[in-house]
């Protein structure tokens, strides 16, 4: 046998072994029969968020007036079903949908069973605002709080029934002599973050004297939110403040404030007003990307207005509180949403 032919024998073969290594992809082939159903698992069950926490929490109303405060200094929250609402007593209840926060009561359509509480309110600081007290709801799901208040005023000199949407309003009485007033509502929750001394006997009398916040001692810190109807009403949040020791500030905006600069006094006039603003003035809001410096040269009208707030959009921690207010017949609604925790130092875990 010759070399030649011994080669092409043996690559021969090795193609034929090759080809039957590798082989050819065949059809496939039919489905088989289906297999026994597996067994049934256990049922499912519903979710249920985790209740809000028995605490003590304060509430604070002024009519108009910044000093004139009526409260109720200790009130209870419980999610505890069993328990009655009252006069001092809020039964938070978990909510199978989220209410719409408008500023508008729903009632059960929106609340389900989160009954109102009548808080009763008493003259806290300064003259009786007229306020004697205030209904409100708690409710709560996985992710966020929701509180709706609603209070009365009432005609007691001074004070007079009114939504105060324009504190601190500058007014023109000639083209060179300006000044300011008006005054504003107010709500104010207080919570407490961590141990604050005294808050179990004295609720929110622990950390404000009727003039100031502060805590107790280094280290004690509240949360305290706080609605405006001139400072907040146009942006449609609440102030998302924190308090601590006299020494480290006493009430300050959680981090991401301010809300609002006061258009201050300016060589006898407002310091600013709305760009391209005519000389009749312009009404509240003024925010942050449409105010300019006041020109004092304009042939300002007797009776021009400018609002006393230029407002800006918070962020982060101070912007936490969704709040609405709407007033109807004498009667503020205040309707309030947050997350139950927000990850953030300067907030109570609700």
């Amino acid at each position: 046998m010759t070399v030649g032919k011994s080669v092409s024998r043996w690559l021969g073969l090795t193609l034929l072994v090759t080809a039957l290594v590798l082989g050819c992809e065949g059809d496939e082939g039919p489905m088989g029969p289906r297999g026994f159903d597996g067994t049934q698992g256990d049922p499912g069950q519903n979710r249920t968020a985790d209740p809000i926490a028995d605490q003590v929490f304060g509430i604070l109303i002024n009519n108009s007036t910044a000093v004139d405060f009526n409260g109720a200094m200790m009130v209870q929250l419980t999610s505890d079903a069993s328990a009655t609402p009252s006069a001092s007593r809020v039964v938070a209840r978990d909510l199978e949908k989220a209410p719409v926060i408008d500023g508008i009561d729903g009632g059960t359509a929106e609340w389900g069973d989160a009954v109102a509480s009548n808080i009763t309110l008493s003259t806290i600081a300064g003259a009786d605002n007229g306020v004697s007290s205030v209904s409100m709801r708690v409710g709560y799901n996985f992710e966020n709080v929701y509180v709706q208040l609603k209070w009365t005023e009432t005609a007691t000199a001074p004070f007079v029934i009114k939504a105060d949407t324009t504190k601190n309003q500058w007014r023109a009485s000639s083209a060179t002599s300006w000044s300011q007033s008006g005054g504003e509502d107010r709500v104010i929750l207080a919570f407490e973050i961590n141990d604050i001394t005294g808050w179990n006997s004295e609720g929110l009398g622990a950390i404000f004297d009727g003039a100031t916040f502060a805590t107790p001692a280094e280290g004690e810190i509240a949360d305290l939110w706080e609605w405006g109807s001139t400072v907040n009403y146009y942006f449609e949040l609440a102030q998302d403040r924190v308090v601590r020791d006299a020494g480290n500030g006493g009430l300050a905006d959680d981090v991401g404030g301010p809300y609002v600069w006061l258009n201050d006094r300016f060589n006898s006039r407002p310091r600013y007003m709305r760009a391209n603003s005519p000389i009749t003035g312009s009404d509240y809001p003024l925010y942050d990307f449409e105010y300019t410096s006041f020109v004092r040269t304009l042939a300002w009208r007797a009776g021009a207005t400018i609002p006393g707030y230029v407002y800006l959009e918070p962020s982060r921690s101070a912007a936490n509180v969704l709040a609405v207010g709407k007033f109807s017949n004498g009667t503020w609604t205040v309707e309030l949403q947050r997350k139950r925790r927000t990850g953030q130092a300067d907030d109570a875990i609700l």
